[in-house]
């Protein structure tokens, strides 16, 4: 005779209620992979908000009046934006008391390329006075451009001394920048006066419709300003508003204000997914919990049984325990393993269409936050049946025996 194990008696308990069984495995499946891509869709969109936050520099950036949304967009997403203003504005803040630094950023909108699955934005900077890219620049290159060098952001295809073509003309690529989760990752970098000439000379050149008080040697997008130390920004934007508004037909984003819009948005994210993956762990636990219940009453003989027979209680609990267990740990392996798998192949994707900037998390973020999920999952079978357990203890093995199956 076969010697019937403790596997054997749970293996063919969970085979014969197949579709009981492939039920409570698939509410541990959703709850983990909700939390799972909820937990790491939310730790990439806090990292992207913190780089952003770093990485802008600037406390006030001025742009031309009605495309202060256009340069939230280029800067979160990368959307290719063409808007103009006068440099000469940018000379006059320089005297302004609370204002500390200035600089001055030409964005041009390119098509499609060869180097790109996405469209391009090409940001001008001015290397004297830009204190917004240069500094995180220098982590990749520690010179000036040449001529015909460019800077390229993270999804930009093509490997540093590779050339690349925008308006019909080459250019090498002299650095590549790492993720930052935002516009950035999809632009492309050279000096200002460089990249005004690229425009001029290029097929847009004679048809570029740039305002009459406009210099078509001078012209810029975007002027950036860092406040002194201790000024308060909502003065200082309004004093600046008042006077000069009018006379450069100005609008402006204050950074703070985006990036605090970004955390709220981030934060209700954050919520939801929480506490719908709460939900739905409360509901794992009282299915499980119900069903569990309904089992030991469904098969107090065998129990009876097994008592008669010499099992102990501790041994009836361990085996109601241990086929929680195999429950709960299939369906939060395949929950996280398939969310970690989705997450793999469709992040940037994810970002997108979240329309946030986002960082991917690295390897070992990735790995110790599945961990955490696939622990926490493969917990809820056990902690569901213990009311389940306690009943097993009320069992009377001669009484049991005798009902009738």
């Amino acid at each position: 005779m076969t010697r019937l194990t403790q596997f054997d008696v749970i293996r063919r308990n969970l085979s014969r209620k197949p579709f009981r069984t492939g039920i409570l495995a698939a509410i541990v499946f959703l709850f983990s992979f909700t939390l799972y891509c909820g937990t790491v869709i939310s730790q990439g969109l806090g990292a992207g908000t913190r780089m952003m936050s770093e990485r802008l520099g600037a406390d006030v950036l001025f742009v031309p009046y009605g495309y202060d949304g256009k340069i939230q967009n280029s800067l979160l997403r990368g959307e290719p934006s063409s808007f103009y203003l006068d440099s000469r504005f940018a000379d006059d803040l320089r005297g302004e008391k609370g204002v500390d630094k200035v600089t001055s950023q030409l964005f041009i909108a390119t098509l499609r390329a060869a180097c790109c699955t996405l469209p391009v934005q090409l940001i001008g900077i001015d290397p004297r006075t830009d204190f917004v890219v240069r500094p995180w620049m220098a982590a990749v290159i520690d010179r000036p451009l040449g001529e015909s060098e460019v800077v390229v952001g993270h999804k930009i295809i093509g490997r540093v001394g590779e050339t690349i073509q925008l308006f019909n003309r080459e250019f090498i690529i002299a650095a590549r920048l790492d993720s930052t989760g935002m516009g950035f990752d999809t632009s492309v970098f050279m000096d200002l006066d460089r990249a005004r000439r690229l425009l001029l000379l290029s097929d847009l050149g004679p048809h570029l419709n740039l305002p009459d008080q406009l210099d078509r040697n001078t012209f810029v997008s975007s002027t950036l300003v860092k406040a002194s130390p201790l000024v308060d920004i909502k003065e200082l934007v309004n004093a600046l508003s008042q006077k000069y508004a009018v006379k450069y037909n100005l609008d402006f984003v204050v950074v703070a204000g985006m990036i605090s819009d970004i955390a709220s948005a981030l934060h209700m994210f954050s919520g939801f997914v929480y506490i719908f993956s709460g939900i739905v762990w409360a509901l794992a636990l009282v299915v499980i919990a119900l069903v569990f219940s309904a089992i030991v009453r469904e098969r107090r003989k065998e129990f009876g049984v097994l008592r008669v027979i010499g099992a102990s209680r501790a041994a009836l609990a361990q085996l109601v325990i241990t086929e929680a267990l195999l429950l709960s740990s299939a369906g939060a392996l395949l929950g996280t393993g398939t969310a970690g798998l989705i997450m793999r192949l469709f992040s940037a994707y994810i970002s997108v269409a979240l329309q946030l900037p986002s960082i991917s998390p690295g390897t070992a973020s990735l790995l110790f936050t599945g961990g955490g999920v696939f622990l926490l999952g493969l917990l809820t079978g056990p902690l569901a049946c213990l009311p389940a357990v306690r009943k097993l203890g009320r069992i009377d093995a001669y009484i049991a025996m005798r009902e009738e199956a």
